[in-house]
């Protein structure tokens, strides 16, 4: 009997192996022939981006774009009054946005918890993590989560103590609408337009929200 029990359960087991094996490898293949072809576009992308001009490293296809490219190339390319200050020699590391005495911030660092319908902020976890899935965060730890005022203040005071030769009053997040609403949902996104010091922006929208932004500051 224990034979017998022992080859069904190996025989189960390789079954479930060969169904596993058998969803993962076209999903696999799916998604490098998806980065083959995609390989060109964001090469001429990166090429070209101002970012990328004023702080040059070599392409590579499975890395995305740095978090600060988007909005430097827009800034740099439209002339707009706001100061970046690549505080890091570091490539992957942010660097910061400023306009007056406030601080632009563009790295969408907060998770929506629908239970209490908060965003929180885990100050212990790396902004480059938190950028590739939004929804793989862990809020369980709750004692070390900021609410939205508590963030303010620790951005601030991670920026003065990165940038001690500047001194920024105000933080302003800015969020793009489609990735907070596939990240969190509509909820999220109805609940975000009631904070202040929250700016959500729709696809190929920044430029006109930071032109307005610098023109009603």
């Amino acid at each position: 009997m224990k034979f017998k029990d022992s080859f069904w359960s190996q025989l189960l087991a390789g079954i479930r192996l060969f169904f596993i094996f058998a969803i993962l490898i076209p999903v696999v293949l799916f998604l490098l022939i998806f980065k083959l072809i995609t390989m060109p576009f964001n090469y001429y992308k990166y090429k070209h981006s101002q970012y990328q001009k004023d702080f040059p490293r070599k392409f590579n296809f499975l890395a995305p774009l740095h978090i600060d490219n988007v909005p430097y190339s827009i800034i740099k390319e439209n002339e707009l009054p706001i100061e970046y200050i690549k505080w890091s020699e570091e490539y992957d590391m942010y660097g910061y946005f400023i306009y007056k005495d406030i601080l632009l911030d563009f790295t969408e660092p907060f998770f929506f918890d629908p239970e209490t319908n908060n965003f929180t902020f885990n100050p212990e976890e790396e902004v480059e993590e938190k950028m590739e899935d939004d929804n793989n965060q862990d809020i369980d730890d709750a004692q070390n989560c900021l609410s939205v005022e508590e963030t303010k203040a620790f951005v601030l005071n991670d920026f003065h103590n990165n940038i001690q030769e500047r001194e920024c009053k105000q933080v302003v997040f800015f969020y793009s609408q489609g990735r907070l609403e596939k990240a969190h949902g509509k909820i999220a996104l109805e609940k975000m337009s009631e904070l202040n010091d929250f700016i959500v922006y729709k696809k190929d929208t920044l430029y006109q929200v930071l032109r307005e932004f610098v023109d009603t500051h």
